[in-house]
């Protein structure tokens, strides 16, 4: 074949493909990033005089929540496809900028799933949302990263599929998310989070902190009292600055907790080493095992029908008080 012959034939190819794109109504212009098409987009904005109530479900796509004026709610939302598509999920996609799924009952704003729900199977809605500080918010989708920051709270925050980033709430806020990471932010209140897999990270938490991870590390530090409870099944745990009690269970990872123990401090690792930091000068009484390994006490230790050992140890720490348990099948045990 000659040169130009091949040449014509690209060309026929090229406008037969745009032909064919034209019948299905495809903005090639429209390209995303990793090909993704934008569909369309709408915006609203809603007036509120007082404190709002945002419930948001949907099906796939990221969502922002931020703060912005003091008596409005602003929604700025982009449909897109990540494939090729066919003029069925465009012409819905269509009917969802002409009548957008979100509704206000005075301050009470909702953003749903439109239907068909297997629309979702083929496309995205992503949402960002500009609200008064003094919000209330329940956000879950299906899958999507979600982000929210600087509203007053109460803040619950859900996702199949998805990283969680949460930050500056006046209140207390729960993030739970299938499979992606957690990252919490000057919280003003107690929180609690939850991952298949992903790590967590938590600083800043004013009240009871409670986190479970399947697997992944977990990363907390508090600014005032309340008890944590941390569990993942393979990762680290380090916990900083605690007013409170703590159990703190790895299934395979090392542990890490400093602070003041006014309750009862229980932490096991069935494999990895154990370092706990123990603030002032407080008694305590302390039961201290790993199977294969040795344990440290950097302070004098009264037996009273205790035992010391390379591998245990059972004793009074300034006369008694709080209990300390720290237990390993594998590592080091260091108490300070």
């Amino acid at each position: 074949m000659k040169n130009w012959e091949k040449v014509l034939i690209t060309v026929v190819l090229l406008i037969t493909g745009a032909i064919l794109i034209g019948e299905h109504g495809v903005d090639v212009l429209a390209s995303g990033p990793g090909g993704s098409s934008e569909l369309g987009n709408f915006d609203r904005t809603f007036t509120v005089n007082g404190p709002v109530q945002l419930n948001i479900e949907n099906g796939s796509g990221g969502v922002r929540v931020s703060r912005g004026a003091g008596d409005k709610v602003e929604i700025h939302a982009r449909i897109r496809s990540s494939n090729w598509f066919s003029g069925d999920i465009e012409e819905q996609a269509k009917k969802i900028v002409a009548n957008p799924p979100v509704e206000q009952n005075g301050n009470n704003i909702r953003i749903y799933k439109p239907e068909p729900h297997d629309f979702f199977n083929h496309v995205s809605i992503s949402y960002e949302i500009t609200v008064p500080e003094e919000t209330t918010l329940n956000s879950a989708t299906g899958s999507g990263s979600q982000t929210v920051a600087s509203i007053k709270g109460p803040v619950t925050v859900k996702s199949g599929s998805g990283s969680l980033n949460i930050t500056d709430i006046g209140n207390q806020a729960e993030a739970t998310t299938g499979s992606g990471s957690i990252t919490l932010q000057s919280i003003k209140g107690p929180a609690r989070v939850q991952t298949g897999s992903g790590s967590v990270h938590a600083d800043g938490i004013a009240g009871a902190f409670r986190v479970r991870t399947g697997s992944g590390g977990i990363d907390a530090r508090l600014t005032s009292p309340g008890d944590v409870d941390a569990q993942t099944g393979s990762g680290h745990i380090t916990i900083e600055d605690v007013n409170g009690g703590v159990s703190a269970r790895a299934g395979s990872g090392s542990i890490k907790v400093n602070g003041r123990p006014t309750s009862e401090w229980n932490v096991h690792s069935g494999s990895g080493s154990i370092d706990l930091r123990v603030a002032g000068e407080q008694g305590l009484d302390l039961y201290a095992r790993t199977s294969s390994g040795s344990v440290n006490v950097d302070s004098p230790i009264t037996l009273e029908g205790g035992q010391i050992n390379r591998h245990e140890v059972r004793g009074k720490i300034r006369g008694g008080g709080t209990r300390l348990e720290a237990t390993t099948g594998s590592g080091t045990i260091h108490i300070q």
